[in-house]
């Protein structure tokens, strides 16, 4: 009899348990999937196609979706038979015109929804997409031009010698540029600045100098506006590339640049297949420690970690520089 009864029990203990367990498992599959939206192009006033390309993450399993791109409320693409790969990266690229659009600044929104369930369905969004050509920058008082080797993860910071060209190398940052080539190339010249930047994601960023368009420098992206909600699994990816295209550095590098690049200072960021300066070697964080949401070259006076980042220059700094220009030269 009591066997029954123990049994009578668990029965009624589980029927009352599983509602709740099925209740409780999420009703969109896609809730899991993370998604990188970034230009490869730029928009100009010559130039209103931008090449985009997004990857998803995280995907849950091979399923058949339809893909649309919005600017704005406005739609600019569908694709009804876009394919995800399970546990793979898919990626797309397209081209989204620009050319019926008056506004300065539009959010580029992805929608995907699987075609076998409406209710599978997850938003993405790129952010601010500028459309001109950036304004023409205060004038330059800056004594510094700074070139960015995109794929040696490398900030160069020379002194302008008296015929406005690169000189003595005066700083060397390790940065974590876009991944694949979402960083932008070219030349450009610093404008506004902010000391806490909402980014992308809901993150903010310290110290952010403006670039380009949506291109900054700034810090290493935190939690929110504090200096000890760092996420710290980015910090340790400087050295290496990892932003949505911005170039991410410590906070004390990024306070620098943004002291000291003042608007209208030269920017130049390719690609190099040699490096005239040592690479810097990046701080690394320790993510069971106490103290790992700050940054260990943050000077605030309540950072608990008080470490400072001393870039090491190369020993003929000015050599160094010259053998940069012949490498820029060579590449255009």
């Amino acid at each position: 009899m009591r066997k029954l009864l123990c049994l009578v029990l668990c029965l009624a203990l589980v029927w009352t348990f599983f509602p709740r367990v099925r209740a409780e498992e999420p009703e969109n599959d896609f809730d899991a999937i993370r998604a990188q939206i970034a230009p490869v192009g730029m928009v100009t006033a010559e130039n209103s196609v931008v090449s985009t390309s997004i990857m998803f993450q995280n995907v849950p399993g091979d399923r058949e979706c339809t893909l649309r791109w919005y600017i704005g409320d406005t739609l600019c693409m569908e694709d009804r038979s876009f394919r995800l790969s399970s546990g793979a990266v898919s990626q797309l690229e397209v081209s989204v015109h620009f050319d019926n659009f008056t506004t300065l600044e539009s959010v580029l929104w992805v929608e995907l929804t699987a075609n076998d369930d409406p209710n599978d369905t997850a938003v993405f969004s790129r952010g601010l997409l500028t459309k001109p050509i950036q304004a023409a920058a205060e004038p330059d008082g800056s004594d510094y031009i700074v070139h960015v080797l995109r794929n040696q993860c490398v900030v160069i910071v020379y002194e302008k010698d008296d015929a406005g060209e690169p000189g003595r190398v005066v700083n060397v940052f390790v940065c974590s540029p876009g991944l694949y080539e979402w960083t932008i190339t070219g030349r450009y010249t610093a404008a506004e600045r902010e000391v806490w930047l909402g980014l992308m994601d809901g993150v903010s960023g310290h110290y952010a100098t403006l670039i380009w368009g949506a291109f900054l420098f700034h810090s290493v992206p935190y939690y929110g506006a504090r200096n000890d909600l760092l996420k710290t699994e980015e910090y340790n990816k400087l050295g290496e590339k990892a932003s949505a295209g911005c170039i991410r550095m410590a906070v004390s590098d990024a306070k620098w640049i943004y002291e000291n690049c003042l608007p209208g200072t030269s920017v130049r960021l390719f690609d190099s297949d040699t490096l005239p300066v040592t690479k810097p070697v990046p701080i690394r964080i320790d993510p069971e420690s106490p103290n790992a949401g700050w940054d260990p070259t943050d000077p605030h006076p309540d950072n608990p970690t008080k470490a400072v980042s001393v870039p090491k220059l190369p020993e003929h700094p000015r050599d160094a520089a010259e053998s940069l220009l012949l490498v820029c030269r060579a590449k255009g």
